[in-house]
């Protein structure tokens, strides 16, 4: 049974509006926009600190796009399921981005026994995270947070330690 293409009712009379050119075009770049921004995002999360395994990641998904897009689209349409799990590990991948940032900036800022004041004790942020977010500062985790940032007029420097001149031995 061939498929004839033109028969049929037109999409006017079916209540339809045609799409323009214009419109067209506009859904094509939002939606390879958001597909680009999913892709960034995935590869961002799941490389951390290793800035070559990004790039790696980056020129994969673009080259996978580019060659792959029809299979890829087919695949999607037969096992729907596909979609979801992708959608599971963005989402993840986006949450734990914003978990570990907030907390990143919490620490580098110096206000990390602020935050652990006021938040509940299964939310405190331990030293060996502490740790973690600040060995790529070329700070200690005891740094102070530079004037300029919101919350640096708030912290005060302890104040300079004398050493006292030794004593001669008699």
């Amino acid at each position: 049974m061939a498929i004839e293409h033109g028969g049929g009712p037109s999409p006017e009379e079916l209540g339809l509006k045609r799409k323009t050119f214009g419109a067209a075009l506009i859904q094509i770049m939002i939606a390879d926009l958001t597909m680009s921004l999913d892709n960034v995002l995935a590869v961002a999360g799941a490389s951390h600190e290793h800035p070559w395994i990004m790039v790696f990641g980056l020129i994969l998904s673009i080259a996978l796009m580019g060659l792959a897009a029809t299979f890829i689209a087919k695949l999607l349409n037969r096992y729907r399921w596909i979609a979801y799990v992708g959608l599971a590990i963005v989402l993840y991948v986006a949450l734990h981005m914003i978990w570990d940032g907030g907390r990143s900036v919490i620490v580098r800022t110096g206000h990390a026994d602020q935050f652990n004041a006021s938040a509940p004790a299964f939310l405190a942020i331990g030293a060996e995270e502490q740790a973690k977010h600040m060995k790529h500062t070329g700070k200690g985790a005891d740094s102070h947070t530079p004037h300029a940032l919101p919350g640096g007029r708030e912290r005060r420097d302890p104040p300079p330690q004398t050493v006292e001149p030794a004593q001669p031995a008699s």
